[in-house]
């Protein structure tokens, strides 16, 4: 089990981005693939994917979790 959570929906470019860069940089981390109608119930921080959790930071813009 990893610190890091990713939530993503499947065909997201957005998360396709940020996965890249994870795999990239040959960090570990889980994959929660988001229903989007359920979106509030499963991202723990807002509305929007890709979101990511590092322990209890959470942050949601791409180009920022890129960074």
């Amino acid at each position: 089990m990893s610190e890091i959570k990713f939530y993503s929906f499947a065909l997201s470019p957005f998360a396709l981005k940020v996965q890249s860069y994870l795999l990239y940089l040959d960090i570990d981390f889980d994959t929660v693939f988001v229903n989007p109608l359920k979106i509030k119930q499963i991202v723990p921080c807002g509305t929007t994917v890709p979101a990511m959790t590092i322990k209890e930071e959470c942050k949601t813009d791409s180009t920022k979790i890129g960074l």
